[in-house]
Order: C-alpha cells, then sequence, then structure tokens
C-alpha cells in the first residue's frame, strides 16, 4: 500500500492554504479534500505507484 500526500505553494513559495482539491487518475476522479492551514493534502492512498493530476482553484499553484 502507498500513502502519499502534498503541499501546493504559490511560485513565490507562500503555502496556500484551505482550498479544495480533486485528483484525477486517468481523467477520473480518485480523491478530493481541502488542504489545511498549510497547504497540506490528507494521506491518499493507492495500491501501486501512479501518475496523479490534480485540479485546484488557486493562482500559479506549485506541487511539492
Amino acid at each position: 500500500m502507498y500513502d502519499e500526500h502534498f503541499q501546493m505553494l504559490t511560485h513565490q513559495r507562500n503555502r496556500l492554504g484551505h482550498l479544495d482539491y480533486v485528483l484525477l487518475e486517468h481523467n477520473q476522479c480518485t480523491a478530493r479534500g481541502t488542504l489545511d492551514e498549510h497547504g497540506h493534502s490528507r494521506k491518499h492512498g493507492s495500491s501501486s505507484p501512479s501518475t496523479l493530476q490534480f485540479a485546484a482553484s488557486a493562482p500559479w499553484p506549485v506541487m511539492e
């Protein structure tokens, strides 16, 4: 089992908190949530490693 989480920042490295996000795998929604006050997502699990896309309403988001 793989557990992953991410943090979203602006291009100026400021944290983006309290934003809603969606994770997509092959254009299908696999998870959704809200970033905490530091811009971190909750943990998301999967049975195998995969490439995910994300969608969020934010100015210049950068994922770490």
